[in-house]
């Protein structure tokens, strides 16, 4: 999630989604305004800052590697890498579609 206070960007969080339900009211899509005064991962939010959350579905991942292995030359020196996979993130997935994200690469 990107926080911004007084339209600049002033930093990410990561709280589970539900946790931010009682402090957040969406404004359009992927755009929440904070409602509640809450300190999380840091930050302090406060009443009107706006939060940009963004979040990508398997079948978004596997669109990606598509394109991917269409424009990218495959080699032996190629490393794939799954950016910010914490407990929260990690737990969105079994273990079975997050390893198939990597084997989609070597069809």
């Amino acid at each position: 999630m990107q926080v911004y206070q007084n339209n600049s960007f002033a930093g990410l969080i990561n709280p589970p989604v539900h946790a931010l339900d009682s402090i957040l009211k969406p404004v359009k899509p992927l755009w929440y305004e904070v409602i509640k005064e809450k300190e999380l991962d840091h930050l302090f939010l406060k009443k009107g800052d706006k939060i940009k959350y963004e979040e990508v579905s398997p079948a978004t991942l596997r669109e990606a590697i598509v394109l991917i292995k269409r424009y990218v030359p495959a080699d032996t020196c190629r490393t794939i890498i799954l950016f910010h996979l914490d407990d929260n993130n990690l737990s969105r997935y079994d273990h079975e579609t997050l390893g198939s994200f990597f084997t989609d690469f070597n069809r």
